[in-house]
């Protein structure tokens, strides 16, 4: 494997490239998070049932499987800043669909390829396929890594934070438009910001490609995948029975409005990037001691996500949702710098793919969120939490062996 050998003028085109992947996760972090708290809200304000919602939530799931993978091999074998910039293509052309129609199964296929589902929080808008493999390639010292993207996570939080106050203005907006109207203005300036985020992307810069010794990976990156995978398998089912359409839930769970859940989504997201600046900022924490906070921080949002299936109350549910996003923040950058930390410079894209492809395929989980929401409303977060709960367990456990305790 060759080395790269570039010039002090190199390093700060690095360092000055990186500004704007950061920028174009705060606009991407926007368009993004308004669709995924919007998106169940508007199919069911459009005659589409719950367990149909459930559904194509999960075909949008399987279809960034595909992309996800696709990408990965992409960005290994010509550039991770092209991955990143396909990246946002499908997503923006699903925008544009939805701003001009209100065929439904346009509106089916527009969610599907724009890959619209999964989790509503702050991390979704903060990373797409080549991000993290991007930075592992510039930056091989784990602990700058875990700064580095703990800087992606925390402003784009920031983004979430205006995706979350787009819900709350289309709640004010109803009045004078009605909600569909207003649902699509706000998809059409969501296609805006991602056209912005793919421009930004063309400034990146990144290290030359590593020479390839296999086909797809080498079997120390396979290996070293496989346990990072059996942890995602069982994080991804529960995000995708919890979390896939959690707007919808609260909606029908407390009878509250559309603003109301924006402001409750923005508290979560400064939660989120409050969390991941503070750990992106400790010194020291990556081994051993990264490794645990990392899994007690998935185990405590798999117990949040069983509490709040279990409140009574709107003020209650909200708060604990907070807490979760702040534990998700604070082991986020670490846990993303551990999933590579295993891996081949030259398998990053492909192997950052496959794990991210574990993830999101166990997210297909959420075809099954309106049956059980039909058999009780808290069960989807019960079951979801449970299982974030033992991914969390996993996690520890599969990857311990790979670090010196200390």
């Amino acid at each position: 494997m060759s080395e790269w050998k570039g010039t002090s003028q190199d390093t700060q085109a690095l360092n000055r490239g990186f500004k704007f992947l950061v920028f174009s996760r705060v606009t991407r972090s926007v368009a993004v998070t308004f669709s995924m708290l919007s998106i169940p809200l508007y199919l069911y304000l459009v005659g589409i049932s719950v367990l149909n919602i459930g559904l194509v939530v999960a075909g949008a799931m399987l279809f960034t499987v595909f992309l996800t993978l696709f990408l990965g091999m992409i960005g290994d074998r010509k550039s991770f800043r092209l991955s990143l910039i396909l990246a946002e293509i499908p997503y923006l052309a699903a925008m544009l669909i939805l701003s001009f129609t209100e065929y439904t199964p346009l509106i089916y296929l527009a969610v599907v390829v724009g890959g619209i589902g999964g989790a509503p929080g702050a991390m979704r808008g903060s990373f797409s396929p080549g991000s993290t493999a991007l930075i592992g390639k510039n930056w091989p010292d784990p602990d700058e890594r875990v700064r580095r993207i703990g800087l992606l996570l925390s402003t784009g939080s920031i983004g979430a934070v205006g995706g979350a106050f787009m819900l709350y203005v289309k709640g004010l907006l109803d009045p004078v438009t009605g909600s569909v109207e207003a649902f699509r203005y706000l998809f059409l300036v969501s296609a805006a910001l991602m056209g912005a985020s793919a421009i930004m992307l063309t400034l990146l810069k990144e290290k030359s490609a590593l020479q390839r010794k296999n086909l797809i990976m080498s079997r120390k990156s396979a290996t070293y995948s496989f346990r990072v995978i059996l942890s995602n398998t069982l994080n991804g089912s529960g995000i995708g029975i919890a979390m896939s359409i959690l707007p919808l839930w609260m909606s029908l769970r407390y009878g509250v409005s559309d603003a109301s859940l924006g402001t409750i989504f923005t508290l979560s997201y400064v939660a989120t990037g409050m969390a991941a600046y503070i750990s992106s900022r400790l010194s020291g924490t990556f081994r051993i001691r990264g490794l645990r906070i990392s899994s007690y921080t998935r185990i405590l949002q798999g117990t949040m996500l069983i509490l709040i299936g279990l409140s009574p109350l709107f003020i209650l549910a909200w708060s604990l949702y907070v807490i979760r996003s702040f534990f998700a923040g604070f082991g986020a950058p670490m846990r993303s710098a551990i999933n590579i930390n295993g891996i081949s410079g030259s398998d990053y894209g492909t192997a950052t793919s496959i794990q991210g492809v574990s993830n999101r395929l166990s997210m297909v989980s959420s075809g099954a969120t309106g049956y059980l929401m039909g058999v009780g409303l808290p069960i989807p977060e019960e079951v979801g939490g449970i299982l974030q709960f033992l991914a969390g367990i996993t996690y520890y456990f599969s990857l311990r062996s790979s670090f010196r305790k200390g």
